[in-house]
């Protein structure tokens, strides 16, 4: 990664906008069946575009700056820059907040590098830090992506019963859970949550159960669903697809009486 005083030097007025250009492009185009090189390109801006505002800072005389060092960290970070993230932090670590703490455990969660995280969550309290809700959200997604989603939920009791913090549903990474596979852990943390779940949530389930072939469970949760956002389409088709396949044609003629009572329309392209 270029260093941002590198840039200042004169480059032509035009320049500047290319990486700001290319991410409006990327958001306009994720219709479209993104590539390798797409992605990547698209990463690559975001970085550059970090660059390019942290020379400002520069320029400006607000490096040291603990909100613009903090809002750096996370920048690179998330454009998946570590080093240029860890550089910032600690450059600026004699003045660090909390909110930047959390920005470089986020930038290590997202790589899936638990040691680091760990070892920096570690540090945060040496230093006389109090974890936040985004600490540990940064703990929880760093244990997803490095696949260790059975210590997920002990984590979860951790919050409350060691740091006296209540986890909110964001911290449930149930959606991840289940992109990951990793249906039957989905499934028990829903169900031990001290809240009711969304529908995004109970979606999600569905989707599983519907994947799974498990047409009870797929009926219960497109119940579940229903009573949230009765006229939400997408779960009466999805599990009358699934109840026709396995000929329940009485629970098929029950769902559709739903959808006309309701006045539920299919939206196009569902079938």
């Amino acid at each position: 990664m270029q260093s941002p005083r590198l840039l200042l030097r004169p480059c032509p007025r035009s320049q500047l906008f290319l990486p700001s250009t290319f991410i409006r492009l990327f958001r306009r185009c994720r219709t479209f069946s993104s590539t390798v090189h797409s992605v990547s390109e698209g990463l690559c801006a975001a970085a550059h575009l970090a660059v390019i505002i942290h020379a400002h800072a520069v320029v400006s005389g607000l490096e040291s700056n603990v909100s613009v060092a903090s809002a750096l960290v996370d920048a690179y970070g998330k454009a998946g820059v570590v080093d240029d993230a860890r550089r910032v932090f600690k450059d600026s670590f004699s003045h660090m907040n909390v909110v930047g703490w959390n920005a470089m455990m986020a930038a290590y969660a997202q790589q899936g590098d638990c040691q680091s995280a760990f070892e920096l969550f570690g540090s945060l309290q040496g230093c006389g830090f109090l974890p936040d809700k985004y600490t540990f959200l940064a703990i929880l997604t760093a244990l997803y992506n490095a696949g260790m989603f059975m210590q997920i939920e002990g984590w979860l009791t951790r919050i409350t019963m060691d740091y006296g913090l209540k986890p909110s549903l964001e911290h449930y990474l149930v959606g991840a859970m289940v992109r990951a596979g990793e249906f039957e852990c989905a499934e028990r943390v829903v169900l031990t949550m001290p809240f009711k779940p969304d529908v995004v949530v109970w979606q999600a389930l569905l989707s599983v159960n519907v994947h799974r072939g498990d047409v009870d469970k797929a009926w219960s949760m497109a119940k579940r669903v229903l009573e949230l956002e009765p006229y939400n389409d997408y779960a009466y088709v999805i599990v009358a697809n699934v109840l026709s396949s396995q000929g329940r044609w009485n629970d098929v003629l029950e769902l559709r009486k739903m959808m006309k009572d309701r006045r539920v329309k299919k939206k196009g392209g569902r079938s």
